[in-house]
């Protein structure tokens, strides 16, 4: 959990905001959990909801947690959301479901979040889907990062 002076730096100097941060990351803690999707399939989830910079303090299973961000879909993301949430969700996440349930794998809109060690797996995933659509990143474009 940070400090109350780092969610006020987090929060740019807002009590009202700095508390519900750190209410939102108390939720977490106690095992609190939500997740809809509404319009064009956006989803909406903790992870989702909760400030950038303030994910860094999470933790499954005490490990941090990092996320894949899919490069080519912040585009898409304002035009295509229905088509980023199929892919994102219903392909990629079920996928890494499907071939390995023992991995935590969680989404922040086009980026999936996993744990350091279930990085490269995810990584292959998101490849090999791109791929199957006839998409080619660059080298170095799609990398794993701590949050």
């Amino acid at each position: 959990m940070p400090d109350d002076a780092e969610l006020l730096s987090l929060c740019h100097g807002d009590r009202t905001r700095a508390d519900a941060v750190k209410g939102q990351l108390q939720a977490l803690r106690r095992g609190e959990r939500f997740f809809s999707v509404r319009a064009a399939r956006r989803i909406f989830s903790n992870l989702t909801s909760l400030k950038r910079g303030a994910r860094k303090h999470l933790r499954v299973r005490g490990e941090p947690l990092w996320h894949v961000d899919l490069p080519c879909c912040h585009l898409l993301a304002l035009s295509l959301q229905r088509w980023e949430a199929n892919l994102v969700v219903f392909r990629i996440c079920d996928r890494i479901r499907r071939e390995r349930p023992d991995v935590w794998i969680g989404t922040i809109h086009d980026a999936i979040v996993c744990l350091e060690k279930d990085v490269p797996f995810g990584l292959g995933v998101v490849e090999q889907e791109l791929k199957a659509l006839g998409v080619t990143l660059a080298p170095g474009k799609l990398v794993g990062k701590a949050m």
